[in-house]
C-alpha cells in the first residue's frame, strides 16, 4: 500500500486506518507521506520517531507514534 493524496496534497487515509488506526504499521514511504516529509528526511532526520523493527533491516511506524511526534513538535507562531 502506498499513499494517495487529495488534489490539495493532503493525505488520504485508506479505510484500514479507520478500522485499526493505532495498530496498523506503515512502511517508510507511507510514514513519510503521513508526516508530509520526504522519504530521505524520514530516514536521515526522523531518528526521534519510535518505530517497530521487523527482522534485521525492516522498520515500520505506528500511526499513534507518528501522531505523538506531530503533537510533540507543534510550535506557536511568533
Amino acid at each position: 500500500m502506498y499513499t494517495q493524496t487529495n488534489n490539495d496534497g493532503s493525505f488520504v487515509r485508506p479505510s484500514i486506518f479507520q478500522q485499526q488506526p493505532n495498530s496498523y504499521l506503515l512502511k517508510a514511504p507511507d510514514a513519510a507521506a503521513y508526516l508530509g516529509v520526504s522519504l530521505s528526511w524520514l530516514k536521515q532526520k526522523g531518528k526521534g520517531i519510535p518505530y517497530v523493527r521487523i527482522g534485521i533491516k525492516n522498520k515500520r511506524w505506528r500511526i499513534q507514534d507518528l501522531d505523538a511526534y506531530i503533537a510533540k513538535n507543534v510550535r506557536n507562531a511568533q
